[in-house]
Protein backbone atom coordinates (compact mmCIF):
# COMPACT_ATOMS: atom_id res chain seq x y z
CA UNK A 1 0.00 0.00 0.00
CA UNK A 2 1.50 3.52 -1.06
CA UNK A 3 1.28 6.31 1.06
CA UNK A 4 -1.43 7.93 -1.27
CA UNK A 5 -3.64 5.16 -0.23
CA UNK A 6 -2.49 4.91 3.56
CA UNK A 7 -3.96 8.72 3.74
CA UNK A 8 -7.20 7.82 2.31
CA UNK A 9 -7.95 4.28 4.37
CA UNK A 10 -6.55 6.47 7.43
CA UNK A 11 -9.66 8.45 8.58
CA UNK A 12 -8.83 12.52 9.44
CA UNK A 13 -8.62 13.31 12.84
CA UNK A 14 -10.52 15.97 14.17
CA UNK A 15 -8.04 19.15 14.68
CA UNK A 16 -7.15 20.18 18.48
CA UNK A 17 -8.11 23.42 18.19
CA UNK A 18 -11.73 22.58 17.50
CA UNK A 19 -11.90 20.54 20.82
CA UNK A 20 -10.29 23.50 22.54
CA UNK A 21 -12.57 25.60 21.48
CA UNK A 22 -15.91 23.64 22.33
CA UNK A 23 -14.51 23.10 25.47
CA UNK A 24 -13.80 27.09 26.42
CA UNK A 25 -17.19 27.60 25.08
CA UNK A 26 -18.71 25.01 27.09
CA UNK A 27 -16.92 26.40 30.21
CA UNK A 28 -18.10 29.74 29.48
CA UNK A 29 -21.82 28.75 29.20
CA UNK A 30 -21.32 26.65 32.57
CA UNK A 31 -19.95 29.63 34.29
CA UNK A 32 -22.74 31.81 33.64
CA UNK A 33 -25.64 29.14 34.86
CA UNK A 34 -23.87 29.07 37.94
CA UNK A 35 -23.78 32.95 38.47
CA UNK A 36 -27.28 33.51 36.54
CA UNK A 37 -28.93 31.22 38.77
CA UNK A 38 -27.28 31.24 42.57
CA UNK A 39 -29.74 28.53 43.38
CA UNK A 40 -27.99 26.21 41.34
CA UNK A 41 -24.47 25.47 42.69
CA UNK A 42 -26.67 25.40 46.06
CA UNK A 43 -28.78 22.23 44.63
CA UNK A 44 -25.37 20.26 44.26
CA UNK A 45 -26.35 19.91 40.36
CA UNK A 46 -23.53 21.37 39.19
CA UNK A 47 -21.09 18.97 41.33
CA UNK A 48 -23.25 16.13 40.39
CA UNK A 49 -22.96 16.79 36.59
CA UNK A 50 -19.14 17.53 36.77
CA UNK A 51 -19.01 14.76 38.82
CA UNK A 52 -20.71 12.39 36.59
CA UNK A 53 -18.58 13.57 33.18
CA UNK A 54 -15.20 13.22 34.94
CA UNK A 55 -16.35 9.14 35.62
CA UNK A 56 -17.68 8.55 32.25
CA UNK A 57 -14.15 10.28 30.78
CA UNK A 58 -12.24 7.92 33.12
CA UNK A 59 -14.33 4.77 32.61
CA UNK A 60 -14.33 5.47 28.36
CA UNK A 61 -9.99 6.49 28.60
CA UNK A 62 -9.76 2.83 30.68
CA UNK A 63 -11.64 0.89 28.28
CA UNK A 64 -9.71 2.38 25.37
CA UNK A 65 -6.26 2.02 26.64
CA UNK A 66 -6.87 -1.80 27.65
CA UNK A 67 -7.83 -2.05 23.94
CA UNK A 68 -4.37 -0.97 22.91
CA UNK A 69 -3.19 -3.72 25.05
CA UNK A 70 -1.80 -7.65 24.52
CA UNK A 71 -4.57 -9.06 27.22
CA UNK A 72 -7.00 -11.31 25.68
CA UNK A 73 -11.22 -10.10 26.42
CA UNK A 74 -11.70 -11.80 29.14
CA UNK A 75 -8.53 -9.98 31.29
CA UNK A 76 -9.56 -6.75 29.67
CA UNK A 77 -13.11 -6.89 31.18
CA UNK A 78 -11.80 -8.39 34.35
CA UNK A 79 -9.40 -5.35 34.50
CA UNK A 80 -11.93 -2.83 33.76
CA UNK A 81 -14.18 -3.97 36.56
CA UNK A 82 -11.30 -4.78 38.86
CA UNK A 83 -10.74 -0.49 38.37
CA UNK A 84 -14.42 0.12 37.69
CA UNK A 85 -16.25 -1.22 40.14
CA UNK A 86 -14.54 -0.10 43.11
CA UNK A 87 -13.81 3.42 42.12
CA UNK A 88 -17.95 3.75 41.05
CA UNK A 89 -18.46 2.24 45.01
CA UNK A 90 -15.89 4.71 46.34
CA UNK A 91 -17.58 7.50 44.48
CA UNK A 92 -21.05 6.40 45.74
CA UNK A 93 -19.90 6.06 49.23
CA UNK A 94 -18.45 9.54 49.01
CA UNK A 95 -21.68 11.29 47.92
CA UNK A 96 -23.73 9.72 50.16
CA UNK A 97 -21.96 10.19 53.16
CA UNK A 98 -21.44 13.90 52.25
CA UNK A 99 -25.24 14.22 51.74
CA UNK A 100 -26.01 12.98 54.76
CA UNK A 101 -23.64 14.94 56.58
CA UNK A 102 -21.42 12.84 57.75
CA UNK A 103 -18.52 14.81 57.09
CA UNK A 104 -20.22 17.58 58.96
CA UNK A 105 -17.80 18.91 61.84
CA UNK A 106 -19.08 17.07 65.32
CA UNK A 107 -20.75 14.70 63.35
CA UNK A 108 -18.86 12.02 64.26
CA UNK A 109 -16.04 11.58 67.40
CA UNK A 110 -13.46 10.00 64.15
CA UNK A 111 -11.87 12.00 61.76
CA UNK A 112 -13.51 11.31 58.85
CA UNK A 113 -12.96 13.64 56.53
CA UNK A 114 -8.93 12.97 56.82
CA UNK A 115 -8.95 9.78 56.96
CA UNK A 116 -11.36 10.44 52.99
CA UNK A 117 -8.76 12.20 52.18
CA UNK A 118 -6.12 10.01 53.27
CA UNK A 119 -6.82 6.52 53.50
CA UNK A 120 -7.67 6.10 49.71
CA UNK A 121 -4.23 7.24 49.03
CA UNK A 122 -2.58 5.13 51.19
CA UNK A 123 -4.24 2.07 50.64
CA UNK A 124 -4.76 2.91 46.61
CA UNK A 125 -0.92 4.14 45.50
CA UNK A 126 0.73 0.64 46.75
CA UNK A 127 -2.16 -0.80 44.56
CA UNK A 128 -1.41 0.87 41.62
CA UNK A 129 2.14 1.54 41.61
CA UNK A 130 2.83 -2.07 41.73
CA UNK A 131 -0.20 -3.80 39.84
CA UNK A 132 1.54 -5.44 36.51
CA UNK A 133 -1.51 -5.53 34.71
CA UNK A 134 -1.72 -1.23 35.05
CA UNK A 135 1.64 -1.58 34.05
CA UNK A 136 0.81 -2.98 30.86
CA UNK A 137 -1.88 -0.65 30.88
CA UNK A 138 0.31 2.43 30.80
CA UNK A 139 2.81 1.08 28.43
CA UNK A 140 0.05 1.14 25.95
CA UNK A 141 -1.04 4.90 26.21
CA UNK A 142 0.19 7.27 24.01
CA UNK A 143 3.60 8.60 24.46
CA UNK A 144 4.21 11.95 26.77
CA UNK A 145 6.28 14.48 25.05
CA UNK A 146 7.95 16.91 27.51
CA UNK A 147 8.85 14.38 29.75
CA UNK A 148 10.85 16.45 32.22
CA UNK A 149 8.10 18.97 32.30
CA UNK A 150 5.74 16.38 32.77
CA UNK A 151 7.25 15.25 35.94
CA UNK A 152 7.64 18.96 37.51
CA UNK A 153 3.81 19.61 36.85
CA UNK A 154 2.95 16.09 38.39
CA UNK A 155 5.17 16.55 41.48
CA UNK A 156 3.69 20.38 41.71
CA UNK A 157 0.05 19.27 41.59
CA UNK A 158 0.97 16.60 44.55
CA UNK A 159 2.67 19.83 46.37
CA UNK A 160 -0.16 21.73 46.20
CA UNK A 161 -2.53 19.47 47.21
CA UNK A 162 -0.47 18.60 50.28
CA UNK A 163 -0.61 22.05 50.79
CA UNK A 164 -4.17 22.30 50.36
CA UNK A 165 -5.02 19.69 52.28
CA UNK A 166 -2.55 21.15 55.73
CA UNK A 167 -3.94 24.42 55.21
CA UNK A 168 -7.80 23.03 55.40
CA UNK A 169 -7.35 21.16 58.23
CA UNK A 170 -5.01 23.80 60.15
CA UNK A 171 -8.41 26.37 59.15
CA UNK A 172 -10.91 24.02 59.72
CA UNK A 173 -13.14 23.75 62.93
CA UNK A 174 -12.23 20.70 63.94
CA UNK A 175 -9.68 18.39 66.70
CA UNK A 176 -6.59 19.58 64.11
CA UNK A 177 -7.54 23.07 63.93
CA UNK A 178 -4.42 25.22 64.84
CA UNK A 179 -5.72 28.75 63.06
CA UNK A 180 -8.98 30.42 63.42
CA UNK A 181 -9.49 32.67 60.88
CA UNK A 182 -11.01 36.32 61.51
CA UNK A 183 -13.86 35.67 58.91
CA UNK A 184 -16.37 32.76 59.00
CA UNK A 185 -15.08 30.44 56.34
CA UNK A 186 -17.36 28.85 53.79
CA UNK A 187 -19.01 25.42 54.39
CA UNK A 188 -16.46 23.24 53.21
CA UNK A 189 -17.67 20.36 55.04
CA UNK A 190 -20.86 20.46 54.09
CA UNK A 191 -22.54 19.02 50.59
CA UNK A 192 -21.37 19.86 47.79
CA UNK A 193 -18.63 21.42 48.82
CA UNK A 194 -17.14 18.67 50.85
CA UNK A 195 -16.79 16.48 48.01
CA UNK A 196 -13.71 18.31 46.88
CA UNK A 197 -11.64 17.33 49.91
CA UNK A 198 -13.64 13.67 50.43
CA UNK A 199 -13.38 12.61 46.95
CA UNK A 200 -11.78 14.80 43.92
CA UNK A 201 -8.71 15.20 46.04
CA UNK A 202 -7.55 11.80 47.00
CA UNK A 203 -8.38 10.42 43.11
CA UNK A 204 -6.84 13.54 41.96
CA UNK A 205 -3.20 12.43 43.61
CA UNK A 206 -3.78 8.92 42.43
CA UNK A 207 -3.54 10.05 39.04
CA UNK A 208 -0.88 12.07 39.43
CA UNK A 209 0.67 8.99 40.68
CA UNK A 210 -0.17 6.95 37.64
CA UNK A 211 1.27 9.41 35.55
CA UNK A 212 4.57 9.59 37.21
CA UNK A 213 4.68 6.06 37.51
CA UNK A 214 4.16 5.85 33.57
CA UNK A 215 6.74 8.78 32.87
CA UNK A 216 9.28 6.15 35.15
CA UNK A 217 8.39 3.50 32.58
CA UNK A 218 8.70 5.64 29.80
CA UNK A 219 12.29 6.43 30.81
CA UNK A 220 13.37 3.18 31.11
CA UNK A 221 12.00 2.08 27.91
CA UNK A 222 13.62 4.60 26.07
CA UNK A 223 17.26 3.76 27.98
CA UNK A 224 17.09 -0.06 27.34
Amino acid sequence: MNSDAASVATPAQPPIRLGLMWTVLFTILWTWLIYSLPALPESGFPALGVRLLAHGLIAVGLWLGLENTALTPEQRRATWLVVMVPFTLWAALAWTAAINGAFRTGASFLPLLPAAILLPVIVGTPVLMLSKRVGQLLDAMPTTSGRKGAIFWNIFGLADFAVAIALGMAMSPGPFQLIVPDDPSMAVDTFPNVLTPAFVVPSSILLHVLSLRQLRRRSRAATV
